[in-house]
Protein backbone atom coordinates (compact mmCIF):
# COMPACT_ATOMS: atom_id res chain seq x y z
CA UNK A 1 0.00 0.00 0.00
CA UNK A 2 1.00 3.34 -0.73
CA UNK A 3 2.95 4.95 2.40
CA UNK A 4 1.17 8.10 2.00
CA UNK A 5 -2.48 10.09 3.24
CA UNK A 6 -1.74 12.22 -0.12
CA UNK A 7 -5.04 11.39 -2.57
CA UNK A 8 -2.36 13.00 -5.33
CA UNK A 9 0.18 9.97 -4.85
CA UNK A 10 -2.22 7.67 -4.44
CA UNK A 11 -3.71 8.48 -7.79
CA UNK A 12 -0.41 8.32 -9.21
CA UNK A 13 1.11 5.97 -7.42
CA UNK A 14 -2.15 3.68 -8.52
CA UNK A 15 -2.21 5.01 -12.55
CA UNK A 16 1.09 4.20 -12.43
CA UNK A 17 -0.09 0.44 -11.54
CA UNK A 18 -2.19 0.57 -14.31
CA UNK A 19 0.16 1.44 -16.96
CA UNK A 20 2.40 -1.18 -15.81
CA UNK A 21 -0.82 -3.69 -15.79
CA UNK A 22 -1.87 -3.15 -19.07
CA UNK A 23 1.17 -3.10 -20.22
CA UNK A 24 2.27 -6.83 -18.94
CA UNK A 25 -1.39 -7.83 -20.15
CA UNK A 26 -0.38 -6.84 -23.81
CA UNK A 27 -1.76 -3.55 -24.38
CA UNK A 28 -0.06 -0.47 -25.67
CA UNK A 29 -0.45 2.85 -24.11
CA UNK A 30 -0.99 5.76 -26.30
CA UNK A 31 -1.87 8.30 -24.00
CA UNK A 32 -1.52 8.60 -20.31
CA UNK A 33 -3.13 11.78 -18.13
CA UNK A 34 -4.73 13.27 -21.53
CA UNK A 35 -7.54 15.48 -22.62
CA UNK A 36 -10.01 14.45 -25.35
CA UNK A 37 -12.69 16.53 -26.25
CA UNK A 38 -12.51 18.47 -22.69
CA UNK A 39 -12.60 15.59 -20.76
CA UNK A 40 -9.37 14.38 -18.56
CA UNK A 41 -8.68 10.97 -19.38
CA UNK A 42 -6.34 8.67 -17.69
CA UNK A 43 -5.35 6.12 -20.03
CA UNK A 44 -5.88 5.15 -23.81
CA UNK A 45 -4.59 1.83 -24.70
CA UNK A 46 -4.48 -0.44 -27.70
CA UNK A 47 -5.27 -4.22 -28.38
CA UNK A 48 -5.55 -6.11 -31.74
CA UNK A 49 -7.88 -3.38 -32.58
CA UNK A 50 -9.10 -2.63 -29.74
CA UNK A 51 -8.64 0.81 -27.76
CA UNK A 52 -9.67 1.87 -24.31
CA UNK A 53 -10.21 4.54 -22.41
CA UNK A 54 -9.55 3.48 -19.56
CA UNK A 55 -10.78 5.26 -15.88
CA UNK A 56 -8.31 3.83 -13.10
CA UNK A 57 -10.05 3.80 -9.36
CA UNK A 58 -8.05 3.81 -6.43
CA UNK A 59 -9.85 2.29 -3.24
CA UNK A 60 -8.00 1.54 0.40
CA UNK A 61 -11.34 0.40 2.14
CA UNK A 62 -12.11 -3.17 2.47
CA UNK A 63 -15.48 -3.20 1.60
CA UNK A 64 -14.57 -1.18 -1.52
CA UNK A 65 -13.74 -4.75 -2.96
CA UNK A 66 -17.25 -5.70 -2.11
CA UNK A 67 -19.06 -6.02 -5.73
CA UNK A 68 -20.38 -2.52 -6.91
CA UNK A 69 -22.71 -1.47 -9.61
CA UNK A 70 -21.20 1.40 -12.54
CA UNK A 71 -23.40 3.73 -10.21
CA UNK A 72 -21.07 3.40 -7.23
CA UNK A 73 -17.76 3.28 -9.25
CA UNK A 74 -18.80 6.02 -11.42
CA UNK A 75 -21.35 8.50 -11.17
CA UNK A 76 -23.90 9.39 -14.04
CA UNK A 77 -21.92 12.66 -14.92
CA UNK A 78 -18.26 10.67 -15.68
CA UNK A 79 -19.78 8.00 -17.14
CA UNK A 80 -21.02 10.60 -20.04
CA UNK A 81 -18.06 12.38 -20.07
CA UNK A 82 -16.38 9.14 -21.00
CA UNK A 83 -18.48 8.40 -23.51
CA UNK A 84 -18.52 12.01 -25.14
CA UNK A 85 -14.24 11.25 -24.51
CA UNK A 86 -14.85 7.77 -26.67
CA UNK A 87 -16.87 9.16 -29.18
CA UNK A 88 -14.43 11.89 -30.14
CA UNK A 89 -11.39 9.41 -29.59
CA UNK A 90 -13.03 7.45 -32.23
CA UNK A 91 -12.96 10.21 -34.74
CA UNK A 92 -9.67 10.59 -35.04
CA UNK A 93 -7.11 9.35 -37.47
CA UNK A 94 -5.34 7.72 -34.69
CA UNK A 95 -8.51 5.76 -33.83
CA UNK A 96 -9.06 4.78 -37.43
CA UNK A 97 -10.71 0.87 -37.90
CA UNK A 98 -10.43 0.29 -34.28
CA UNK A 99 -13.56 -0.61 -31.98
CA UNK A 100 -13.13 1.94 -29.13
CA UNK A 101 -14.54 1.44 -25.47
CA UNK A 102 -14.06 2.54 -22.11
CA UNK A 103 -13.84 0.59 -19.50
CA UNK A 104 -12.79 0.54 -15.76
CA UNK A 105 -9.75 -0.34 -13.70
CA UNK A 106 -10.75 -0.45 -9.72
CA UNK A 107 -7.19 -0.94 -7.97
CA UNK A 108 -7.83 -1.23 -4.31
CA UNK A 109 -4.75 -1.27 -1.56
CA UNK A 110 -5.39 -4.18 0.97
CA UNK A 111 -2.11 -4.80 2.15
CA UNK A 112 1.18 -5.25 0.55
CA UNK A 113 -0.37 -5.87 -2.62
CA UNK A 114 -3.49 -4.37 -4.63
CA UNK A 115 -5.87 -6.40 -5.85
CA UNK A 116 -6.92 -5.19 -9.74
CA UNK A 117 -10.29 -5.67 -11.10
CA UNK A 118 -11.12 -5.06 -14.62
CA UNK A 119 -14.65 -3.79 -15.88
CA UNK A 120 -14.60 -3.83 -19.48
CA UNK A 121 -16.75 -1.95 -22.01
CA UNK A 122 -18.60 -0.47 -19.02
CA UNK A 123 -20.90 1.92 -21.48
CA UNK A 124 -22.40 -0.96 -23.42
CA UNK A 125 -25.31 -0.85 -21.90
CA UNK A 126 -25.87 2.64 -22.14
CA UNK A 127 -25.50 3.12 -26.03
Amino acid sequence: MPLTDDRSELGRTTEGLAVWWLRVHGWSVLVRNGTIAGVEVDIVSRQRGVDALVEVKARRQLHAWLPRDLDYLLAPSQRRRLALAAVAWAATRRARRQLVRVDLLEITWLGPWPRIRRHEDILRSEV
